[in-house]
């Protein structure tokens, strides 16, 4: 009987540690699940501010930079959107972006994990006229308290198609453009580099990051960059083609990297903005 007493005092401290150890894993696991809740409702940005009649804006022969500022705060759209859609005889299209970025839609929620998920529209988003090389990013796709977002790069604009590297047990593919732009809450980037060099970017990733194993660890268990990437996530795999030319779109320059990183980089230039507050960038000013 002493000895049963004594076997059992020496195995409760064990007992202990493990019900500790059990008690910390789901306090942190309570605490994860918290944050998806507080982003899975998390409404994406509209103005504050009166929506404006533009349309005797659009319809001057020459804007000013005054012009410009109010079809931004308007829609989204920089200099560079605007006068693209322009030349592309699209003005009414402007008057559409505009109803977009004051509407508010219905979104749909998709918890696809425990503590991660995403939101889109159920309808796409009217965009500007892309071209190959430009990058999209989006905020919406967040782990627990953190908006990892997701990003592309299009490689055929003729056709609509984008190279994404989409999640875990998928390979680096092509998607069309509206897979991304179907997020309430996205950016369109153009890089700064002439038509030639964006096509050639766009060249590179369809000849060597095409079809590669997704992760999410690029950058701490394999390197941030090498000539034969074994694997890449969706913002790697955009970063790496553009540093392949020695362009460094990473903003922050950490040894990771994530979509928002490419939103205030000085080699890539805003062309519309949906669902985010520009002036959470710092970029309101940003034409």
């Amino acid at each position: 009987m002493r000895k049963a007493t004594v076997r059992l005092k020496r195995k409760h401290p064990v007992l202990r540690v493990f019900l500790t150890i059990i008690a910390i894993f789901l306090a942190v696991f309570l605490l994860l699940e918290i944050g998806v809740f507080a982003l899975h409702y998390k409404e994406p940005y509209t103005p504050d501010y009166k929506k404006e009649n533009i349309s005797a804006v659009l319809s001057k022969e020459v804007l000013t930079d005054e012009d410009y500022t109010l079809l931004f705060e308007q829609t989204g759209l920089t200099k560079i959107g605007i006068d693209s859609l322009i030349s592309a005889g699209r003005s009414e299209d402007i008057l559409k972006i505009q109803e977009d970025f004051f509407a508010k839609y219905e979104i749909k929620k998709i918890q696809f994990s425990p503590i991660t998920c995403c939101h889109e529209n159920y309808e796409e988003i009217e965009t500007v006229p892309l071209e190959n090389g430009d990058v999209i990013i989006s905020p919406t796709s967040h782990f627990s308290f953190y908006e990892i977002g997701h990003s592309a790069i299009v490689v055929d604009a003729a056709e609509g198609k984008v190279i994404n590297a989409t999640g875990y047990n998928n390979k680096s593919c092509y998607e069309d453009i509206s897979a991304i732009t179907i997020d309430p809450s996205f950016i369109i980037l153009r890089p700064k580099a002439d038509k030639a060099k964006r096509e050639q970017i766009a060249e590179y990733v369809e000849a060597e990051l095409f079809d590669l194993h997704y992760s999410i660890s690029v950058g701490v268990l394999y390197p941030k960059f090498s000539e034969k990437p074994l694997a890449t996530n969706c913002s790697h795999l955009i970063w790496h083609a553009f540093k392949n030319f020695g362009i460094d779109i990473d903003a922050n320059g950490g040894k990771t990297v994530f979509p928002m990183d490419f939103a205030t980089s000085e080699h890539l230039e805003i062309v519309q903005i949906r669902g985010i507050d520009p002036a959470s960038l710092g970029i309101e000013n940003k034409k």
